[in-house]
């Protein structure tokens, strides 16, 4: 499995993942032996407004990534520039 990316909340909430068509092996990552990478970044929703849907629903990024570091980056870019996107309690 590929790497996720959790709040430093109480919960440890969900905040993004990637997905490859390679297996997760630490020194194929290193070496960028892998194939693009696709971003999901979790879009949480208020408690108070979900009504029977679940807490989060992933969201799918347009842009694919080279390597883990630039999924990083543009992961905590849009999550910086969504803050309706985090869980209760982040701040």
């Amino acid at each position: 499995m590929w790497p996720e990316a959790m709040y430093r909340n109480e919960d440890e909430s969900a905040a993004a993942r990637m997905t490859c068509e390679h297996e997760y092996k630490p020194q194929d990552v290193r070496d960028g032996n892998h194939g693009p990478l696709t971003l999901y970044v979790a879009h949480w929703f208020d408690p108070a407004e979900r009504g029977t849907r679940a807490a989060f629903e992933w969201r799918r990024v347009k842009i694919e990534c080279a390597t883990l570091d630039e999924a990083k980056v543009l992961a905590q870019a849009i999550l910086d520039d969504r803050p309706h996107f985090w869980p209760e309690g982040v701040k």
